[in-house]
């Protein structure tokens, strides 16, 4: 890695911060003139291309920190699941609004939308 990407690079104790251009969130670096993900650009330098069908997960939470040591190359779904939008939270919403527990018997997923789960009990008291 060149001394042009390294004098964007702040070093703390924990994270490596990426002190340039910074979209969404994300560190942008310039490789032969495009924009790339800084933290992808050095990741790819040290373990080769990113495996298809994967992305790179910020272990740390931090999406402009390029440590290698806090990337892991996942698929989008568990990408999605560790993060904290509102796909995260449902998945780890452990009872409905109701307080009933989302888990084993309670559990009813429509056949239209086999990955939304709802609560059997709130459903049986609705439909009555």
């Amino acid at each position: 890695m060149n001394k042009l990407f390294w004098a964007k690079v702040n070093k703390t104790k924990t994270c490596w911060l990426w002190t340039a251009c910074i979209q969404h969130g994300y560190g942008l670096f310039g490789v032969k003139g495009k924009s790339r993900k800084a933290h992808r650009v050095l990741w790819e330098h040290l373990n080769g291309r990113v495996p298809k069908g994967m992305c790179l997960d910020h272990l740390c939470r931090v999406r402009h920190c390029v440590n290698p040591a806090h990337l892991e190359a996942v698929d989008f779904k568990t990408n999605i699941l560790r993060g904290e939008g509102l796909a995260a939270q449902k998945a780890k919403q452990v009872l409905c609004i109701r307080g009933h527990e989302l888990s084993g018997k309670n559990l009813y997923y429509r056949p239209s939308r086999p990955t939304h789960r709802i609560c059997r009990k709130c459903r049986e008291d609705n439909v009555k």
